[in-house]
């Protein structure tokens, strides 16, 4: 508050001197509409320039070991910083729009017939808009116009058609993607949580005020509590092992378990990440490494490195987007509770170890990967001679060993084996199509003709007969009715010349009248019915 023994009082109207502490610590939210790099737009001199860029400005970082962890942490602060700034300048950006239509393909766009519709219109606005035939540049706007329509029908009648062709055959092979396929063609709300409500109840329509909100939630719900029902013997049982690891770490001679990092495990990691992938909280995208240049790697290796040395992981690491997802039911939209957050982080440097059914695609996965390996070394020799020629025929090598690296893998994990690559290499599913539907089909399609070629069974025509009845009291009967070793054996046919009806079985000399009860005639041929009948 005021006092008035520090100030000189010159009038009857006292100032009133406070400081407010609210403590509100809001939610950052990211904005969907930032503008990014459109490193597919980016011309090679473009990507040139911004590489150049970037290693001139790694060569000036502080060649400093990495000590403690504010060390590390200022390090990838200062690595994202070069990278952003010089895409920012360097590189065309785009955005997101969320209201593109599918048929809005780029073969509208690369045949022109947008752009001239603009020219066209423009011309038309310059000359103050005027309206009827008799006016070329309305005459010239309307046909564009009209062509641009056209096009945009046509690829709106593919789109439609090639939905309607993926629902069709969906429906064949898998009933999950059919419905999946199903629903994409219902139109849906872009929100799907449109109010929260908070602890105190409190219904919340704004973004901001919903995302603080979900971090107010999940912040309370990942605290530990210790309450009544807090298990302390396994959590001392835990301290202890994780102390005994340590202890054992502590005392092994090498640096760092499994050897020291490579620049060849560097280059070969950022040669598996996948382009136009969506960045992290740190907005950088895998093509800011990948048109890095050399020294990016070098740095790369020293950041490991020293990570794995000092056990520390950088705060921004653990930082990730959270994305609640409903949990459907019956449960209500505007709690909180009633989401299941999903949290995306990158793992492109720590590649899935496969595995395996079966030993031998083990065996030729491993054989290529050691190829693979050599294949990298090469190309950082061609690099470094600026062999072209030999880059390219590398490039080409790596593609073919990486497309058989994905057969094999195919082949292992699903039932038909390579039946199922033979089907994906032979015939596509769908254009356009993502690649788990193809293999998904491809696998259907191959246990369908594995199933049938196992039901399919070659039966001659009259080979086979059933053998006839033996007569009542015969000695075929009497034998068949008491078991013996030779009860259960297979009979055996005997294989008749191929006609059109069988023979009539003539009386056989074990077989029994049963007018008689005589033996070598039937009772349709008695003697005694003969005698009888005179």
């Amino acid at each position: 508050m005021f006092k008035e023994v520090s100030v000189s009082i010159t009038s009857d109207h006292l100032p009133i001197i406070a400081s407010f502490d609210l403590r509100i610590h809001r939610h950052s939210l990211k904005n969907p509409h930032a503008k990014l790099p459109a490193w597919h737009k980016a011309a090679p001199e473009i990507i040139v320039k911004y590489r150049n860029e970037v290693e001139r400005s790694l060569l000036k970082l502080p060649q400093t070991d990495l000590k403690t962890d504010r060390d590390i942490d200022k390090y990838i602060n200062d690595l994202s910083h070069i990278l952003t700034t010089h895409a920012e300048i360097s590189i065309p950006h785009s955005s997101y729009n969320p209201h593109t239509r599918p048929e809005w393909t780029k073969s509208v766009k690369h045949l022109h017939i947008h752009t001239i519709e603009r020219a066209k219109r423009r011309i038309w606005m310059s000359e103050g808009r005027p309206r009827g035939m008799e006016f070329e540049s309305y005459r010239e706007y309307k046909r564009a116009k009209r062509q641009f329509r056209n096009a945009l029908d046509e690829e709106h009648e593919l789109y439609m058609r090639k939905v309607y062709n993926d629902i069709d055959k969906a429906a064949e092979v898998d009933v999950h993607l059919f419905w999946k396929l199903t629903k994409r063609r219902k139109p849906r709300s872009s929100r799907i949580y449109p109010e929260i409500r908070n602890d105190e109840g409190v219904i919340h329509t704004d973004p901001r005020d919903v995302a603080e909100t979900f971090a107010q939630f999940y912040k309370n719900l990942y605290t530990p509590l210790e309450d009544h029902i807090f298990d302390q013997a396994f959590r001392d049982q835990v301290e202890e092992n994780f102390q005994k690891l340590t202890n054992e770490c502590l005392h092994d001679s090498t640096d760092i378990p499994g050897g020291q990092f490579t620049s060849i495990e560097i280059i070969s990691a950022i040669k598996t990440l996948k382009l136009r992938k969506a960045p992290g909280d740190d907005l950088i995208t895998n093509e800011h490494i990948i048109h890095g240049g050399k020294t990016l790697v070098g740095c790369l290796l020293k950041l490991f490195t020293a990570i794995v040395v000092h056990d520390y992981i950088p705060s921004c690491w653990k930082r990730g987007l959270i994305v609640p997802l409903y949990k459907g039911g019956a449960k209500p939209k505007d709690s909180c509770n009633s989401y299941r957050p999903w949290t995306f982080l990158d793992d492109g440097f720590f590649p899935e170890k496969p595995s395996w059914k079966k030993n031998w695609n083990r065996a030729q996965y491993e054989f290529n990967a050691e190829i693979l390996e050599g294949l990298d070394k090469l190309e950082t020799r061609a690099f470094d001679t600026k062999d072209s020629d030999s880059v390219t025929i590398i490039g080409d090598l790596r593609k073919k060993l990486k497309t058989r690296q994905k057969h094999i893998r195919i082949a292992d994990s699903s039932p038909a084996g390579w039946k199922t690559v033979n089907e994906y290499q032979s015939r596509e599913i769908a254009d356009n199509s993502d690649d788990e539907k193809k293999i998904r089909s491809a696998e259907n399609r191959a246990l369908r003709q594995q199933k049938q070629g196992q039901n399919r069974r070659f039966h001659p025509v009259g080979t086979y007969k059933t053998p006839p009845a033996a007569a009542a009291g015969s000695a075929a009967q009497l034998s068949s009715s008491v078991p013996s070793a030779t009860s259960f054996q297979p009979f055996t046919y005997q294989q008749q010349p191929f006609r059109g009806k069988s023979a009539r079985r003539q009386p056989q000399p074990s077989d029994v009248c049963f007018n008689c009860f005589s033996t070598g005639h039937w009772k349709t041929n008695c003697p005694k019915n003969k005698s009888q009948s005179q």
